[in-house]
């Protein structure tokens, strides 16, 4: 049976892991952006810098995707290679 990579678009589930890692990280962003528009004055630079924060913060579910996709693969030839 041939091993299926989601596309770029397709949802990827995460396991216990990554969603520890996921939910860590988003809580450290929460306390982040609520520094920034609590103590930045000027709405440029607030701006700019909730906007770049949220931005790392969607590349880093990205990345943590990509991450699950790993695991998945290896998982996923492991047990193909057991089987055979």
């Amino acid at each position: 049976m041939a091993i299926q990579i989601p596309g770029p678009l397709d949802s990827v589930p995460f396991d216990e892991h990554h969603q520890r890692v996921h939910a860590a990280l988003k809580e450290q962003y929460t306390r982040l952006h609520n520094m920034i528009s609590q103590n930045v004055m000027s709405p440029r630079a607030r701006a700019l810098a909730l906007t770049n924060l949220e931005q790392s913060f969607l590349w880093l579910g990205r990345a943590i995707r990509e991450d699950q996709i790993g695991t998945n693969l290896a998982k996923a030839s492991q047990s193909a290679g057991s089987e055979s």
